[in-house]
């Protein structure tokens, strides 16, 4: 699924590949005017998949939400029956017991997460609260980890004092 995603970023000039002392990185290209918005339309049903995904914004200071529409799985399996390529009610049923709601409480970095009720009908309002979210990521990208190597060097000098 990744490679897929990273050559049609690459084949749109979005992001380059560099190899870094033998690793391969890729970068963000700061060449669109305005804003840059991927929205990746995926279950995602366990947070470290969407973990990962955090990461990347993360590496490349980038802005991060997830908006996470949330359906009974009866309601699911009749939508499913409703549209023309089928997904098997069983795969349905089991992606539905896995299914990992964010939890910005518990991982700070979904602090950004919009739960929408997707049985009802979308509202005005709920339209509203993603662009507003959408709005506030945009203007506070993440902020890539900076080990600070001095701390590290300290704590581990003052282990080995210890041992």
């Amino acid at each position: 699924m990744w490679e897929c995603f990273i050559q049609s970023l690459k084949q749109q000039h979005i992001i380059s590949e560099e190899i870094h002392r033998g690793v391969q990185q890729y970068s963000v290209c700061n060449t669109c005017p305005r804003p840059l918005v991927i929205i990746l339309d995926d279950n995602f049903y366990y947070q470290s998949m969407r973990y990962e995904v955090y990461q990347i914004a993360r590496r490349n200071s980038l802005g991060f939400f997830q908006l996470f529409l949330e359906c009974p799985v009866e309601l699911c399996l009749q939508r499913n029956r409703e549209r023309g390529c089928l997904v098997n009610d069983e795969t349905i049923r089991l992606m539905s017991a896995k299914v990992q709601l964010p939890d910005p409480e518990k991982n700070s970095w979904e602090k950004a997460s919009l739960i929408m009720k997707s049985a009802e009908n979308v509202l005005e309002e709920d339209i509203q609260k993603v662009f507003e979210l959408l709005d506030v990521t945009l203007e506070n990208p993440e902020k890539p980890f900076e080990e600070n190597i001095a701390q590290k060097l300290l704590t581990l000098g003052g282990r080995r004092r210890e041992g």
